[in-house]
């Protein structure tokens, strides 16, 4: 069985202050993961009770974070502004962070966010090119009307 030192070993050493979690895996292997700094049992995120703590506490809590997963799920968000699209984005984040929306799912459901986001802000664009190309033929119609009455 490969213990911490043999790890560290292959690792090529340790790295100043940060150190690798102390868990072990089912497979009787070094975890291998980056000790989180304020844990007390020099623990990885995946590894460490005060996480797995605040992750219980924020699937208690479920609320917005919940919410959030089942509309993605269902296929009911609407993003209708960058309003919509922030909010959606805190709720992934926080979803996330307490553990009740695993962060894969978090990454793909922040990208649909962000083509919604790039599509929102290129319909705006379009908009404004064309109240720009209006304003601009009024103009030359306005200009062309001067130059016949002069004659």
């Amino acid at each position: 069985m490969q213990t911490h030192e043999d790890a560290d070993e292959h690792r090529g050493g340790t790295t100043g202050a940060r150190r690798r979690c102390m868990a072990t895996t089912k497979a009787g292997h070094v975890c291998g993961g980056w000790a989180l700094r304020d844990d007390p049992d020099g623990l990885c995120w995946a590894h460490s009770q005060v996480i797995a703590d605040r992750r219980k506490a924020g699937q208690r809590r479920g609320g917005m974070n919940t919410s959030a997963r089942r509309l993605l799920l269902l296929g009911k968000v609407r993003f209708a502004d960058s309003g919509s699209i922030l909010q959606f984005r805190e709720a992934l984040a926080s979803a996330a962070l307490v553990g009740s929306l695993s962060p894969p799912r978090a990454q793909v459901a922040l990208t649909a966010a962000q083509h919604a986001e790039a599509a929102l802000f290129g319909a705006e664009l379009e908009r404004r090119v064309e109240q720009m190309e209006a304003q601009l033929d009024e103009l030359l119609r306005e200009e062309a009307g001067d130059t016949h009455e002069r004659h």
